[in-house]
């Protein structure tokens, strides 16, 4: 993803949220995705709020000394909550995709514009989560969109299967949403992008 958005102008960095430690691309059917956040796959570890705040807090500093003053975050899936978390550290505009694992409370604190691309069958961001987390935008007062891609599940925007033509064009869909929002947000003079 960082590369599509490299390609369109914007400079991109990428943070390892996962601290090396990423969930199998095709996960077995008894991975345990509550034990991986908690302890991490070697019990050492963990993927917490108190692991991964402190990367993205220094991947916006970082961003900031090099005197990007504009920063607009993607988050995708994981990376979602970590985004709302972390808003109010220096992000002007926002674009997830299928989050995960957002509280009501996170979402609430947003400060800025924020885009949401989400599946029609998502069992990490379900139909009334969706309608919840739109009031909470509703209330908060700040400029928001939700675009829903019916036929597709979680991890469309990023996994979806290039032969399958209505996933294709899904994520092909997810990404200009987002391309639009940033350009709209941040101006044609495009400053960053923390992917």
């Amino acid at each position: 993803m960082a590369d599509a958005f490299a390609s369109k102008g914007y400079p991109c960095l990428i943070l390892d949220i996962f601290n090396g430690d990423p969930v199998p691309l095709k996960m077995p059917d008894n991975f345990d995705l509550n034990g991986w956040i908690a302890h991490g796959s070697d019990g050492n570890n963990p993927h917490t709020a108190e692991q991964i705040d402190p990367i993205i807090i220094a991947g916006l500093n970082y961003m900031k000394g090099l005197g990007l003053s504009r920063i607009g975050a993607a988050g995708y899936c994981f990376g979602a909550k970590y985004v709302v978390r972390n808003y109010n550290h220096g992000i002007q505009c926002a674009f997830l995709a299928h989050p995960s694992f957002v509280e009501n409370s996170e979402f609430a604190r947003i400060s800025g514009p924020l885009s949401i691309a989400a599946a029609g069958v998502d069992e990490y961001f379900p139909t009334h989560k969706r309608h919840e987390t739109e009031e909470i935008l509703r209330t908060v007062g700040q400029e928001y969109q939700i675009h829903l891609y019916g036929a597709v599940g979680h991890g469309f925007a990023v996994r979806a299967d290039p032969e399958d033509r209505v996933q294709r064009f899904a994520k092909e869909q997810a990404f200009h949403q987002a391309l639009v929002w940033f350009n709209h947000h941040l101006g044609e003079g495009r400053e960053a992008l923390g992917c």
